[in-house]
């Protein structure tokens, strides 16, 4: 019986890709839930003589409940004793070693378990916004703290958490649906086949981030290997500003000017912190 009841849950679970993505089906809302495996954290004194084991995972929604923050990062606390997260800014996140990020929930009051004697369970899920998850993706080192009103728990993720943060923010564009609402806000799209990119408009965020409150354009966020912009040597945090000479400012003015486009374009790039200019070959 009990092994009936692993292969219907199983069953449940359908793998979007082998690196880290998958995906549940709720038949009552007919929204699809996706997300990545728990990835253990660097927890500050470790965890064996602590007995604090704490884990982090990514989740997203074909259809979330806000494009403002379409992303949470859940976070399952398995410890001796309660940390009583709240409601609040209680996730800080440096990084990079910079000036620490708050980040609010809803606490962990209606996700909390006995599990024994000397265990007890809480998770704690933040909804974030895209430019951060962009942050962390890109981070090298990102520390965390979480707030509680009986301890602090305090730790790394690790390198393995990073590259999965890059790989989940990179499929967003095709998981996420909402055409109609994406249209007018910051979420994540997926440029036009042939030149091979995810990006997102510029922000008010995302200029604080690229120390840089002129900027105009899209950033790109992922880049399909084989692709176009691949072979033209385009990079993850580049900004598209403009394709021969027309600024693309929207999702629109980008898949029109490559739409007039020949076999051959003129990128406008700002990359590094430099303007400069990108032949890209459509033939390739």
């Amino acid at each position: 019986m009990k092994r009936l009841l692993i292969l219907l849950m199983i069953s449940q679970l359908q793998l979007v890709h082998a690196q880290a993505i998958y995906k549940k089906e709720d038949s009552f809302s007919g929204n699809t839930h996706y997300y990545t495996l728990e990835k253990s954290v660097e927890l500050e004194g470790g965890s064996f003589f602590s007995m604090r084991y704490v884990t982090i995972s990514l989740h997203t929604y074909r259809n979330p409940p806000t494009l403002e923050k379409p992303f949470y990062i859940q976070l399952t606390a398995n410890t001796p004793s309660w940390i009583f997260v709240s409601r609040g800014e209680s996730l800080l996140l440096k990084i990079n070693g910079e000036e620490p990020i708050k980040i609010a929930d809803t606490g962990t009051l209606p996700l909390r378990q006995v599990l024994g004697a000397s265990s007890v369970l809480e998770v704690v899920r933040y909804p974030i916004t895209i430019p951060t998850l962009l942050q962390i993706s890109e981070a090298k080192t990102v520390d965390f703290r979480v707030l509680g009103e009986r301890q602090v728990l305090t730790g790394k993720f690790t390198p393995e958490f990073l590259k999965e943060a890059k790989y989940f923010l990179g499929q967003s564009s095709s998981l996420i649906e909402a055409p109609k609402k994406l249209a007018a806000s910051p979420a994540p799209f997926r440029a036009p086949r042939r030149l091979g990119v995810s990006f997102l408009p510029i922000t008010k965020e995302l200029r604080a981030l690229i120390k840089n409150s002129e900027i105009q354009g899209l950033i790109i966020v992922a880049i399909e290997p084989g692709s176009v912009a691949e072979s033209a040597g385009l990079a993850i945090g580049d900004i598209i500003q403009a394709v021969n000479k027309t600024p693309t400012l929207s999702t629109i003015d980008l898949q029109e000017a490559i739409a007039k486009s020949d076999t051959n374009a003129t990128l406008e790039i700002y990359k590094d912190g430099k303007s400069m200019q990108i032949d890209v070959n459509f033939k390739n």
